[in-house]
């Protein structure tokens, strides 16, 4: 079976298209193959109103846009603030630029989708009361001067609404507008990248933050459909496992690499700006003491994994440092997210920090930020072995994997664990699949027959 290449590469065509697996033309106001079978062509959603109107007849609003017409409806309570008229009136006007030739949808709803972002998407991306201010008030001002940032704002906006909508023609929509909006950045972003400078390095720090986020939802999609195949008769196996080896590398990778690549070389900038509560930590605690019986039975399956690889008797090898070390730092990262997590203040923050498969609520966890200390802190060394497959890397990612599956109930990190998970699953074989029995269970797990 040919390989095939990682859900995070762009695709440009209708979703008629996609799911018969053919190739599209993407020609407008409908590609020809959906004219051809009379299908309704999800690329009617990014057409402008002026070449619709151009047909013989009149043509009515497609069914997507006009749900995603009702829903930009803001209620203004405690939890979703007005936002300040500088950040809301600057930023429309940013985006009225940026899309001055686009389809009148955009610029129609361009006011509606900053709103989001202001009130709702950018308070879940932190959980930490200045983080939030930052990404609702700093990184709202920097895009005015960054057209590639309003893209990824709008994109990561768009996947926000297209999670919390239920009918199926809003979800639709809502993506392909993200999926067109993060295609419009990353050309420009990718060009600035190559020359990191005071005055676009907080705007460039900004996007890579966005850009995790837009691969944690196609990662998710891309696992899902490998994870389906599992269930067929027939399958390559061999293949299936390569490819969730390859997409679970690529999300630890740009995890580890993205914002790194922005970071080290403009440290001094960021440090000292406005993004500056979002790039350090200083006020995590230095403690990593465990605080309770179930933080030292954690702590303890941790360090048993050792005992994979220290097999007496053999002989040493060099990978056994990279293996402990990333084993020590997933321990200190248990132990940090156990310093942060609240157990007397449930429901004080946003982000509730959940036990297991039936969700029992620990407390809440003051900035799950701490969680991700784990893979941005990763080797090289430790990335090379999980290329090579090693089956002992992807044990201690699985455990790993059980941290972000307390926190799963974000929008954006709905059915990532499972998926590291089920990757490491693959890997061991059924024989080998004891030294991960703990993550299986603390999700909840159901891998499929054929995994």
């Amino acid at each position: 079976m040919p390989s095939r290449r990682p859900h995070h590469k762009t695709r440009r065509g209708c979703t008629s298209c996609k799911k018969r697996r053919i190739k599209c033309d993407e020609h407008t106001p409908e590609c020809h193959n959906c004219t051809k079978k009379n299908l309704t062509c999800s690329l009617l959603t990014l057409v402008p109103s002026s070449r619709l109107s151009s047909s013989s007849s009149p043509t009515p609003v497609p069914p997507s846009e006009a749900v995603a017409r009702r829903v930009f409806v803001f209620h203004q309570t405690p939890e979703n603030p007005t936002p300040t008229i500088s950040a809301l009136s600057s930023l429309t006007a940013s985006f009225e630029r940026c899309f001055s030739d686009s389809p009148t949808f955009f610029q129609s709803k361009g006011k509606e989708l900053i709103h989001h972002f202001l009130t709702k998407t950018s308070t879940t991306l932190a959980t930490h009361s200045p983080t939030q201010r930052v990404w609702q008030v700093a990184i709202p001002q920097i895009a005015t001067a960054h057209p590639y940032l309003i893209h990824g704002i709008i994109a990561a906006t768009s996947l926000h609404l297209s999670e919390l909508h239920e009918e199926a023609e809003a979800k639709e929509a809502f993506a392909n507008i993200a999926v067109r909006q993060m295609d419009l950045s990353l050309s420009n972003y990718r060009n600035q990248l190559s020359n990191i400078t005071a005055e676009n390095c907080n705007a460039l720090f900004a996007f890579s933050i966005l850009t995790i986020i837009y691969q944690f939802r196609t990662f998710r999609d891309e696992s899902a459909a490998l994870l389906s195949l599992a269930t067929q008769q027939d399958v390559d196996m061999p293949w299936v496992t390569a490819q969730l080896k390859n997409v679970s590398l690529g999300l630890l990778m740009n995890m580890r690499g993205g914002a790194r690549a922005i970071l080290n070389p403009s440290w001094s900038w960021i440090s000292k700006g406005p993004l500056a509560d979002i790039a350090e930590r200083n006020w995590w605690p230095t403690d990593r003491s465990l605080k309770s019986p179930r933080h030292f039975e954690e702590d303890h399956r941790l360090h048993q994994l050792e005992e994979l690889w220290m097999i007496p008797g053999q002989p040493y090898e060099n990978e056994h440092d990279v293996l402990k070390t990333a084993l020590q730092d997933l321990r200190d990262t248990y132990a940090l997210v156990a310093q942060l997590t609240d157990d007397s203040t449930v429901g004080a923050v946003s982000c509730t920090y959940k036990l297991g498969a039936d969700d029992t609520v620990l407390g809440t966890l003051k900035d799950r930020g701490a969680i991700f200390k784990w893979p941005v802190g990763l080797s090289q060394e430790f990335m090379k072995l999980g290329e090579q497959q090693h089956p002992h890397a992807f044990v201690i990612i699985a455990h790993w994997a059980v941290l972000l599956h307390r926190i799963s109930d974000l929008w954006f990190l709905e059915g990532v664990a499972s998926t590291f998970v089920a990757t490491a699953a693959s890997l061991l074989g059924k024989d080998n699949r004891s030294c991960i029995e703990w993550p299986i269970r603390e999700l909840g797990l159901q891998l499929p027959d054929g995994l």
